[in-house]
């Protein structure tokens, strides 16, 4: 697979995970990578080995991690959102991602172990992206998904 084919299953995966679990849903256009480092984002990684080796990066805005954690939680449009609920969902939305992401990439016969996801702070977002990664929009806020193999 090249990259503009992982980039295509990776953001069709996503915009799925987002819609399904979170009820978040991806405006049509692609968010343009511009002045993407002066946003402040939240971040989860998890790695994988195995048949591949490599890693999925997930990172969104505040915002949008909120409202995700209201929706999947189950909790009301003014509720408070604390930053544990808050990592906890980002790090499932990304163990969703990368579990239908593998199967679709190379099969369900094949074994991956999975790390644990973890939160990237947001002085591990780095200063440029891997080429396989999608750049989207939710309400205007981007969200990036990565993957590195």
């Amino acid at each position: 697979m090249d990259n503009e084919e992982v980039k295509n299953l990776l953001c069709d995966i996503t915009v799925s995970v987002l819609e399904s679990a979170a009820f978040l849903f991806v405006d049509e256009e692609k968010m343009a990578p511009y002045s993407i480092n002066e946003i402040d984002f939240r971040g989860a990684r998890i790695q994988f080995s195995g048949f591949k080796d490599g890693r999925v990066f997930l990172w969104m805005t505040e915002e949008t991690a909120d409202d995700a954690a209201r929706n999947m939680l189950g909790l009301d449009d003014d509720y408070e959102v604390n930053e544990k609920q808050r990592d906890d969902v980002l790090m499932e939305i990304l163990n969703m991602i990368i579990g239908n992401l593998l199967t679709a990439m190379f099969g369900e016969n094949v074994i991956f172990k999975l790390s644990i996801p973890e939160k990237i702070n947001n002085e591990e977002t780095p200063e440029s992206f891997p080429d396989t990664t999608v750049f989207l929009s939710i309400d205007e806020h981007p969200l990036l998904i990565s993957i590195e193999l």
